[in-house]
């Protein structure tokens, strides 16, 4: 997959309350991570295997009883042209054994300008319940 990285993963920017909430999630503590005061965000390059270099935005943020994921990924491709493809996902604790679960993932293709080409391809919502 063009996606993964083959080296080391560089960040370009990383806001300050963006470890701590990525930490959060990462170790399953939804509702702690949603406790951030604002969006958090941080922007990651790397080199794939095809040795073209990636880009990715990763937001946190508050949402309505719980957190929102939102996650960028961008590949160049032929003819001076770009795949994004975003995944968003929304986390609503519901007690401490059960959080509900949002899906969305978007993809499309743009100019190198950011000029979208064609409709994107969307997949979801997907709901799903995730227990401890």
């Amino acid at each position: 997959m063009t996606a993964h990285p083959v080296g080391g993963v560089r960040a370009l920017i990383q806001a300050g309350e963006f470890g701590a909430a990525s930490a959060q999630v990462l170790a399953g503590n939804f509702a702690e991570a949603a406790k951030i005061g604002g969006g958090a965000a941080r922007t990651m390059e790397f080199q794939n295997l095809r040795g073209e270099v990636g880009r990715v935005l990763e937001v946190l943020a508050p949402a309505t009883s719980g957190l929102q994921i939102r996650r960028v990924l961008v590949l160049p491709r032929p003819n001076n042209q770009e795949q994004w493809e975003e995944l968003s996902i929304t986390l609503v604790p519901t007690s401490y054994w059960r959080t509900d679960v949002e899906l969305t993932v978007t993809r499309q293709i743009r100019a190198a300008t950011g000029a979208a080409i064609g409709s994107p391809a969307v997949l979801g919502p997907t709901r799903f319940s995730l227990e401890r």
